[in-house]
């Protein structure tokens, strides 16, 4: 049955200028909003992303990248 190898869930590794800092659990069809403000919620995260981020790169099911 296809229907049992979807995971409703992923951990993706959050990176902060290309170093993990931390790791956050999202919905398998997450947009990048919505993972952004996942791990913006982290204070691991929060304390390397002083203000507004310059560049955020998110694969789906795979890493958020950010880039301050």
């Amino acid at each position: 049955d296809p229907s049992l190898l979807l995971q409703a869930t992923v951990v993706l590794p959050v990176t902060v200028n290309g170093k993990v800092r931390d790791q956050v659990e999202v919905r398998a069809e997450a947009s990048e909003a919505e993972a952004v403000a996942e791990a913006l919620k982290r204070p691991k995260v929060r304390q390397w992303v002083p203000g507004k981020p310059q560049r955020i790169v998110y694969v789906p099911g795979r890493v958020l990248n950010i880039v301050t």
